[in-house]
């Protein structure tokens, strides 16, 4: 067992499965645990929602960003790490369209919905509030409204 996360395994601390609040004017979420979004009931029936929620990964896009605009945010984060894939007892942070669809053509990345703006995120063991505080003041930095 990890010793990162043997207080988990031992009940000591719930795992990060909240969703991360987002300010509107600077990113709109695309979390299946918010009921606003178009998949959510299909979240709640596949996922065991009520034994471990809805996870801890999840997607934003950074209102109108630019391919720049999106590095520099990955470049502003504190508490998160940039890294090419997720999955980790740390909180990662990618840009899509230069990683895990980076082989598709632009017309193909449209059709799947990913655009320069998106930013997808894997919550670690850090606190879901401190998260949220460093992706904010990352979005703002990065988008030039600090």
């Amino acid at each position: 067992m990890n010793p990162k996360t043997l207080a988990i395994h031992a009940g000591a601390r719930p795992p990060p499965s909240r969703a991360i609040p987002l300010s509107p004017p600077l990113c709109v979420a695309a979390v299946s645990a918010l009921g606003s979004h178009p998949h959510h009931e299909v979240a709640r029936r596949v996922l065991d929602v009520e034994a471990a929620g809805f996870g801890g990964v999840l997607a934003f896009e950074l209102r109108g960003a630019t391919r720049k605009e999106a590095f520099s945010f990955l470049e502003r984060v504190k508490l998160a790490r940039a890294a090419p894939s997720l999955g980790d007892v740390a909180t990662l942070v990618m840009h899509p369209a230069t990683a895990s669809a980076r082989k598709l053509t632009p017309e193909e990345r449209a059709a799947a919905g990913v655009t320069e703006d998106i930013i997808r995120v894997s919550v670690g063991l850090e606190d879901p509030a401190e998260v949220a505080e460093d992706i904010l003041q990352a979005a703002a930095g990065a988008l030039g409204r600090t």
